[in-house]
């Protein structure tokens, strides 16, 4: 049995066997094919053992202002907590509930009132237009 059989019934992709990869180890969104010259560049490095080393890029420090020392991170371990520190919680959040449970009517309020003055000010720019 010859490939021939098994290429007539192979399903024929148009996407790119090659593509860039950049130092995060990311493909681009839309595929695009790497050149011979670069897989040909690859395969010769790869082989004389001269391949590029994908190093991590150093992590994110975040800026300190000059002059001043790093703020120093406090670490507690085992803090105990009190119950009213649940209850006081708790009772926050059923409050914040109860006093925004009227907020989608108010919200819809001001659409109704938005969609009016649309629809006025459509109607005097339509006006203007005819006069």
């Amino acid at each position: 049995m010859s490939l021939s059989v098994f290429a007539d019934g192979a399903r024929h992709d148009e996407q790119p066997l090659f593509t860039p990869i950049d130092r995060w180890g990311h493909t681009p969104y839309d595929p695009t094919p790497l050149t011979g010259h670069s897989i040909a560049a690859l395969v010769r490095a790869h082989l004389a053992g001269s391949a590029p080393v994908h190093e991590r890029p150093p992590a994110w420090q975040p800026p300190t202002k000059s002059g001043e020392d790093a703020p120093v991170p406090v670490v507690v371990d085992d803090v105990d907590l009190d119950q009213g520190y649940y209850d006081r919680g708790i009772a926050a959040r059923r409050g914040a509930h109860t006093h925004l449970e009227d907020v989608t009517d108010i919200l819809d309020g001001i659409e109704d009132e938005a969609d009016k003055l649309l629809a006025d000010l459509l109607a005097i720019l339509d006006r203007t237009e005819i006069d």
